[in-house]
């Protein structure tokens, strides 16, 4: 085999698949942080609607409806805030795709708790977030010892069927927290940075 067979070979069989496997995921990836692609799943459609829709009462759909978060809401507000929130957001949203086909179809819920550093990476230094007296003392809110949700706990305003629930099916075992529809929360944050 020739030394020129064997570079073509090399770039054929390895460099090609490997730079198309790259722009791949980098295009997959970034889809998956818009709002319209975490419309696509059936499951989430109360979701979105609760987002989008005009008449939503939901902390979510004031966020949306001023465009509070420009671009990427739900992932903005799910993905945790740190060096790898955005990879474990992604590796989430997998185990949550993995587990609808497998036939988990339990209520929609947190894998743990709704960490605030996903609330105060906008609010911590916003003017009316610093001036309201609710939030006194910040620095509780700042350091963990309070809950963003424990007020603010209608994330989404989602009823879900308890139909899953009666079924024994409870989402593969995610922790049940705050931060969601009555207490309940909605997608896939855990614990931030």
């Amino acid at each position: 085999m020739t030394s020129r067979l064997k570079i073509v070979l090399l770039f054929v069989i390895l460099i090609v698949p490997a730079v198309l496997s790259a722009i791949t995921a980098k295009v997959s990836f970034s889809r998956a942080e818009r709002v319209e692609f975490c419309g696509s799943c059936h499951t989430m459609t109360p979701w979105i609607n609760d987002v989008t829709g005009a008449d939503g009462d939901s902390l979510a759909h004031e966020h949306f409806a001023r465009r509070l978060i420009q671009h990427d809401q739900c992932y903005t507000c799910h993905s945790n805030y740190g060096f790898l929130g955005p990879l474990e957001a992604k590796i989430k949203g997998v185990r949550h795709v993995i587990a609808f086909y497998i036939g988990d179809h339990g209520k929609v819920e947190l894998y743990g708790k709704f960490p605030n550093a996903n609330c105060l990476q906008c609010h911590a230094e916003g003017k009316a977030f610093l001036e309201d007296s609710n939030h006194e003392p910040v620095a509780d809110l700042l350091s963990g010892k309070d809950l963003c949700v424990d007020c603010h706990d209608t994330m989404h305003n989602v009823e879900q069927e308890e139909d899953a629930a009666a079924d024994g099916k409870t989402n593969g075992g995610h922790e049940e927290d705050k931060g969601g529809e009555h207490g309940k929360a909605d997608d896939d944050a855990e614990d931030g940075e």
